[in-house]
């Protein structure tokens, strides 16, 4: 059993931008030279989702207003950004998914990707570590 663990970082300009993780992700396994395991990414921050759906313009709207009607911007004792640190708690901000032959596994319809719901940030980062043979 192997362990290889990486770390990618990226900007982001504004609340709701997807970024889209599997090139990231399958480089990362590529580079760990694992054939099959897991492939566990983790986003460090405290307003920060990594989810797993399609990545479709009409689901990102949809994504936004379930986000927002659930937690609205304002209202919270937290000032500034407590919506989002409340959203981040809805969403995790970790995802495993499999690794087989050096790619990750996801289905057809599926993309892994990370939402930005505290405004632009310069220096976003995942922890990624792969598992396996």
């Amino acid at each position: 059993m192997t362990t290889y663990i990486e770390t990618i970082t990226f900007s982001t300009k504004q609340d709701y931008e997807y970024v889209d993780l599997e090139s990231y992700l399958n480089q990362v396994v590529k580079n760990s030279r694992i054939q099959n395991g897991l492939c566990v990414a983790f986003a460090p921050h405290a307003t920060g989702i990594i989810a797993i759906t399609e990545l479709e313009p009409r689901l990102k709207k949809d994504i936004k207003k379930f986000l927002d009607d659930l937690v609205p911007r304002k209202g919270w004792a937290h000032s500034g950004n407590g919506d989002a640190h409340l959203k981040s708690m809805l969403l995790n901000p970790c995802k495993t998914v499999p690794v087989v032959n050096n790619r990750i596994a996801l289905g057809t319809w599926q993309s892994i990707f990370f939402i930005e719901v505290d405004g632009g940030r310069m220096n976003r980062r995942l922890t990624v570590i792969v598992i396996g043979d």
